[in-house]
């Protein structure tokens, strides 16, 4: 089996694919600015989702912590998440 390196100067598809996994998952807001939309909607509805249920389940259980330990490192980075993800640009 040729080195990684190798294997990326023989084949130029091939920096696309290690190991079987197709890495660059990406959809170009210029080519289908709808559907971007509507999976960056849909996620971030499942994040409010998860901050409202362990919002609830802190105060319902009186844990000894406060919810914002869990949805403050949440909402940023999906948002660090979204911005990448947005801004992204193929070379």
């Amino acid at each position: 089996m040729p080195l990684f390196g190798q294997m990326l100067r023989s084949d130029p598809e091939a920096r696309y694919y290690i190991w079987g996994m197709h890495l660059p998952n990406y959809l170009n807001l210029a080519q289908n600015p709808r559907r971007v939309s509507w999976v960056l909607g849909i996620a971030w509805i499942f994040i409010a989702l998860k901050c409202v249920a362990v919002t609830w389940a802190v105060d319902h259980w009186h844990m000894p912590f406060h919810a914002g330990w869990i949805t403050a490192p949440t909402v940023a980075f999906a948002a660090l998440a979204t911005v990448l993800w947005m801004t992204h640009r193929e070379e």
